[in-house]
């Protein structure tokens, strides 16, 4: 909640990397419940203001009168993105092990290089 007034919509994306590091959390602590409720506790807070902002964003941006077809694509796109990240999760799933640890390194790996994209 003390964030909420430190940072802008420009902040809250750039420092989503901030909120995905904390996936590290439970493949240091493997086994352990509370590291992970921590880790998506605060991954939550920090990817649930990023997605309204970059929602906030794109919808100021619509030209006038267009807002029901790119509304419509915005939905589709992020769909689409949801269904590439399950794909993604079962390749590595069946290319490695069932075995979440090593599942959480190549995940974490992809994570921060989505955060430091973000953040620069």
């Amino acid at each position: 909640m003390a964030l909420t007034g430190k940072l802008t919509d420009r902040g809250w994306v750039k420092y989503v990397g901030a909120g995905l590091a904390f996936l590290a959390l439970p493949l240091m602590l493997w086994g352990n419940i509370p590291a992970l409720f921590a880790a998506v506790l605060m991954m939550g807070v920090f990817l649930g203001p990023t997605y309204n902002a970059l929602g906030t964003y794109f919808y100021k941006n619509i030209p006038a009168g267009k807002a029901e077809g790119t509304i419509a694509v915005r939905g589709s796109i992020f769909n689409g993105a949801i269904s590439m990240g399950y794909a993604a999760m079962s390749l590595l799933t069946s290319g490695l092990h069932l075995a979440v640890p090593a599942l959480l390194g190549p995940v974490y790996i992809a994570c921060i290089l989505a955060g430091l994209g973000f953040l620069f």
